[in-house]
């Protein structure tokens, strides 16, 4: 369930980023939260793209306060920052690249990416797939619970975009990962994602 307060931060960031024509989406475990897969997310994950990530950081600077970035081996993304605005963790990320077992990969997020809008206190905020997610975590360090409350969840509630796999698929992917999809595409979507918060 997603706090109190991150509903107050996130829609106001929303409507900044909107009224700027920010190209935006929520993910990461944030969006999990958001369709009850997890109890509680720490911070707020919103991808956007490489041309908007500038102007987007300008504004939530002005919100908050930035942090300086603490690269990692694992990732070798064009642009990652994290904020506090009003108490709340928030990252923006664009160009998300991956480095994981000789493979580089890096997410393909354009409008097609946005999947749904779906309501957050008094606004609608745009989601990326949870497909997505379910291949991204499988490449990222430390995601292990996350890889497998979301696996359960499309398992037992089915795919509801397989045409994101087809999308990611563009890209080398590990063999196992190309295996999961493989299952999870034959299974047909049985509910509409949740809408918890």
């Amino acid at each position: 369930m997603m706090q109190a307060q991150q509903i107050t931060v996130l829609c106001r960031v929303a409507e900044e980023l909107s009224a700027a024509n920010i190209l935006w989406a929520l993910g990461g475990s944030m969006l999990l939260c958001k369709n009850g897969i997890v109890d509680h997310s720490d911070d707020i994950d919103l991808i956007l793209a490489p041309e908007d990530a500038p102007q987007a950081d300008a504004i939530l600077s002005s919100l908050g306060k930035k942090y300086p970035r603490v690269p990692t081996p694992s990732y070798a993304t064009q642009f990652f920052h994290r904020y506090d605005v009003d108490g709340v963790h928030l990252t923006i990320i664009s160009g998300l690249t991956l480095h994981y077992k000789g493979f580089l990969y890096r997410y393909p997020f354009d409008r097609d990416a946005i999947v749904s809008m779906q309501p957050v206190g008094h606004v609608y905020v745009p989601c990326t797939a949870l497909e997505d997610w379910w291949v991204l975590y499988q490449m990222m360090p430390d995601r292990e619970e996350r890889f497998l409350a979301l696996d359960k969840y499309l398992s037992s509630h089915g795919v509801r975009y397989p045409e994101r796999f087809g999308k990611l698929r563009r890209q080398p992917l590990p063999p196992a990962v190309l295996a999961g999809i493989r299952r999870l595409g034959s299974l047909a979507p049985r509910q509409t994602y949740a809408a918890t918060c």
